[in-house]
């Protein structure tokens, strides 16, 4: 009697749709982890409860109070000073790689998802007196999913020009890394533009990299031929973090 021979590539097609049904499977699994870890750190009351000695930021005279807020929790005072901080800061950067968008970064500002570190000059120094509370900077950031990935993503980190380059942004990304681990997320994210070098260079220091998913690390050639303007980093945050 014949026996009918085996089918090796009918095997192998077999074997395949398994593994991609597998690799599916695994996928989703991963996506809804994510989205539970994203949605529980959206719901926590106040992220700097765990951290009090990153509300207040003493340096070179200064004594500055830190406050996490959402978006539903700030007054049209506040958005309207973080907008028009926003635009004095970065404007000229904007146009030359989006173009500034008045109605689209407004409506960012106010976005349900978003989430505010404001900080303010308790000693209402007269160098700082243009905003509620003497608000002095903010961060934006939100909890979102990056290719089925936690993460806390960094939308804004403006401060008034009095304040810049003294140590504040450092400390507010080193806050921001806290948060982020505390509430189990898996890495920090932002988008620099190549334009802003000192902003690159601090976060270089702080051990952000290229993330993969940045323009000129996705399609080297196509960035190089017409670059974007900007980069997308990471912060990984493993054990060694």
């Amino acid at each position: 009697m014949q026996t009918k021979s085996a089918d090796p590539a009918g095997k192998a097609s077999v074997s395949k749709a398994k593994a991609r049904k597998q690799e599916l499977r695994a996928r989703t699994l991963r996506e809804q982890q994510a989205k539970a870890v994203v949605d529980a750190a959206k719901e926590a009351p106040n992220l700097l409860d765990q951290f009090p000695s990153f509300c207040s930021f003493k340096k070179h005279g200064y004594n500055l109070g830190i406050k996490y807020h959402k978006a539903s929790q700030l007054s049209p005072v506040h958005l309207s000073w973080a907008y028009h901080l926003c635009e004095q800061n970065m404007h000229t950067m904007y146009e030359d790689v989006w173009g500034w968008k008045a109605p689209e970064k407004q409506k960012e500002l106010k976005h349900p998802d978003a989430r505010y570190l404001i900080v303010y000059d308790e000693q209402g120094h007269q160098l700082l007196h243009d905003a509620e509370e003497h608000s002095v900077a903010y961060v934006h950031f939100r909890f979102e999913v990056e290719d089925g990935v936690p993460v806390l993503y960094v939308y804004e980190v403006q401060i008034v020009p009095g304040m810049q380059r003294r140590g504040l942004g450092a400390f507010l990304m080193t806050l921001l890394k806290l948060v982020a681990k505390k509430n189990q997320l898996e890495a920090v994210m932002l988008t620099v533009m190549n334009a802003n070098t000192a902003a690159m260079k601090m976060y270089t220091k702080l051990g952000y990299k290229l993330d993969p998913t940045s323009p000129s690390q996705a399609d080297p050639v196509s960035h190089m031929e017409d670059p974007t303007g900007y980069e997308i980093m990471s912060l990984s945050l493993g054990s060694k973090q």
